[in-house]
């Protein structure tokens, strides 16, 4: 039986506000829940967690809830400030569209005076940050950088400072400033310090004597490191940003290099939340200020043959999470299915505050007590409408919807789900009670994915070193060593302002506005950074002007922002009528009617039995070219 709670109720203590206890919260980005040396790994240097532990309780089983975007982190984000599942945010634009969802630094400022300041990586756009903070400092409003390269922006009464250059390591600059709030802190209001890393992100780029410890002394691989992942359990599996950090088949020397880089980015990060954290002593704020520390979710770092997040294998969702403070109990810890926004009830219980609105987030604090030993009894990861997979704490198993592959481990003998058992007749009975299980979690989610295609798609992978990304965040010396001193970006570039398309006797041209075409081959355009894949198109005289318009289904390469899959419908003259972000990379999608009369186009999507009708703009005045950085496009990597 599923124990999630739509509603959480809590008893409405009051609390003056100068007794309500202080909040740390210190993010990490891409922290795998085995990179911490109190939690059971020796071959890592984490002094400073190790004493947050030993000083606070431990979450050994806290995972990201999936994800609906490849950007993992977006997703995790947008979970953990409204304290919704995924499935339960906005369905258009939910990285940067959180509705009428309250966030947690919104809640804690007008029930309990909560003063938010908001430091470090902030990716889920400016209208979400409006909802949540005021106020900040070294607010990067992207997903990733180079470490030791990168802008950075002040937030003041709301308005973002021009860019500076951040001038420092990511992590000591976001911990410079996290030290110099806290010494400035004012007594009379409890204070929300929001401190968003960028580590241990790639670039995996730390300071040179921090890679340097690991390479001396290596950590071993996973125990599930393979070459490379034996089927195409998502798209980004042979074609994502995060894949391509390495060439194919991976080697263990490559690996067992990225791993100590990684390795130095955590212990890096370390030394920074250490320095905070005596800052905090320091201040008189200690004995009263709740400390959380966490990740958005894990990476997989050789695991299975991947290195990205973009999976549902435990490395990839597993994240730590370590509480401390006044109340909480000291070096205990808790093998209790928990999520990353689970924090947001349990935050607001801890500090005596009642959410306004209905959120999904369970209250952790009766499991801190020691009254009761779980909060859910199974757990389940929805990544894009490609995985899924379900968890009894003994049992998991995984199912791959596109391709129709399944996945059955016994995590008890198995923990890193080396040996499947699916097609082992023996276990049918758990497959089908985990299928059960599984659609128990989908109903209760109104998850709409199926989880078996009728047109499935090739499960057998593609690897093509000749077409892995790599993205203009890296430095010199990765580009030289994991890419052949490769120099051609393709990710991440300064999005085009040089494009724009028009329709010229039905065919779909693009020029700069110097007037030269762009390239052309097949399907594909490209050129300033820009390529478009027609994948679907129909053709009619949407507005009966005895002249045909066309609708189109593309997958476009924008570069400033990744790729994107999108819905076009373009007027004669080249004028966009229409355009939507619904579309998910990967959908296969068929469109399959224009209607001049009440004005919509209808399409279908083929591996969702859902189809979707969308209304047309009103006609634009003839002759006007669009740009593409006009088009609104949003990233679902």
């Amino acid at each position: 039986m599923i124990r999630l709670v739509l509603a959480l109720v809590l008893s409405a203590t009051f609390l003056p506000a100068k007794k309500r206890p202080n909040i740390l919260f210190l993010f990490a980005d891409d922290q795998r829940a085995d990179t911490i040396g109190a939690h059971g790994n020796p071959h890592i240097q984490t002094p400073h967690l190790d004493l947050l532990a030993k000083e606070g309780f431990s979450f050994r089983k806290n995972y990201c809830a999936g994800s609906f975007s490849g950007a993992v982190c977006v997703a995790s984000r947008a979970m953990l400030m409204t304290g919704q599942h995924w499935m339960s945010l906005p369905k258009e634009k939910p990285q940067a569209n959180w509705g009428s969802n309250q966030t947690l630094p919104a809640l804690l400022k007008k029930t309990g005076s909560y003063q938010p300041f908001i430091i470090g990586k902030w990716h889920n756009g400016k209208k979400t940050l409006d909802q949540s903070f005021s106020n900040g400092r070294s607010v990067y409003m992207g997903g990733m950088a180079d470490h030791t390269n990168f802008k950075v922006q002040d937030l003041k009464d709301g308005k973002l400072s021009d860019k500076r250059a951040a001038g420092a390591f990511s992590s000591t600059v976001f911990a410079d400033d996290a030290i110099s709030f806290i010494q400035k802190g004012e007594k009379e209001n409890p204070f929300f310090l929001y401190v968003s890393f960028m580590a241990p992100h790639d670039p995996r780029n730390p300071p040179k004597k921090y890679r340097e410890i690991y390479y001396k002394n290596r950590p071993p691989l996973p125990k599930n490191f393979l070459p490379q992942h034996p089927f195409q359990n998502a798209p980004q599996a042979t074609s994502g940003r995060d894949e391509g950090l390495a060439p194919w088949p991976r080697t263990k020397k490559m690996i067992s290099d990225q791993l100590s880089e990684y390795y130095g980015l955590v212990t890096h990060l370390d030394e920074q939340v250490g320095r905070i954290l005596s800052a905090l002593q320091k201040s008189g704020h200690a004995d009263n200020t709740i400390i959380v520390y966490t990740a958005d979710h894990g990476l997989a770092m050789g695991s299975h043959g991947l290195l990205g997040k973009q999976n549902v294998y435990e490395q990839s969702m597993q994240c730590p999470l370590i509480l401390s403070g006044p109340g909480i109990p000291k070096g205990k810890s808790s093998e209790a299915f928990t999520y990353v926004h689970d924090l947001y009830a349990t935050l607001c219980n801890l500090v005596k505050v009642k959410p306004e609105n209905k959120i999904d987030s369970e209250d952790l604090t009766e499991i801190i007590r020691g009254n009761a030993k779980e909060v859910r009894k199974s757990l389940f990861l929805p990544f894009q409408d490609n995985q899924r997979s379900v968890n009894d704490g003994k049992w998991k198993l995984h199912i791959y919807p596109q391709i129709n592959h399944q996945l059955l481990f016994n995590l008890e003998k198995d923990p890193h789900e080396i040996k499947d058992l699916a097609k082992n007749p023996s276990y049918s009975d758990e497959l089908k009670r985990l299928k059960e299980l599984m659609n128990e979690w989908r109903k209760f989610l109104q998850d709409p994915t199926p989880i078996r295609s009728e047109n499935p798609l090739p499960s057998k992978p593609t690897y093509s070193n000749e077409k892995r990304v790599l993205d203009r965040w890296q430095p010199r010396w990765i580009r030289e060593k994991y890419f052949d001193g490769r120099n051609d970006t393709n990710h991440g570039n300064p999005r085009s302002k040089k494009s724009s398309f028009n329709f010229e006797n039905i065919k779909l041209q693009m020029k700069d506005l110097k007037g030269n075409p762009v390239q052309f081959s097949n399907r594909f355009f490209s050129g300033d950074h820009l390529k478009i894949e027609v994948i679907n198109k129909i053709s009619a005289d949407f507005d009966q002007d005895e002249k045909i318009d066309m609708a189109m289904i593309a997958n476009i390469d924008s570069g400033g922002s990744g790729n994107f899959r999108h819905l076009f419908l373009l007027k004669n003259d080249g004028q966009n009528l229409i355009e939507s972000d619904k579309v998910f990379l990967g959908d296969r999608i068929e469109i399959v009617d224009l209607k001049s009369k009440d004005s919509q186009i209808s399409v279908r999507y083929l591996d969702r039995a859902q189809t979707d009708s969308f209304a047309i703009k009103p006609y634009i005045e003839k002759g006007k070219k669009f740009r593409i950085e006009n088009m609104k496009l949003v990233s679902f990597l």
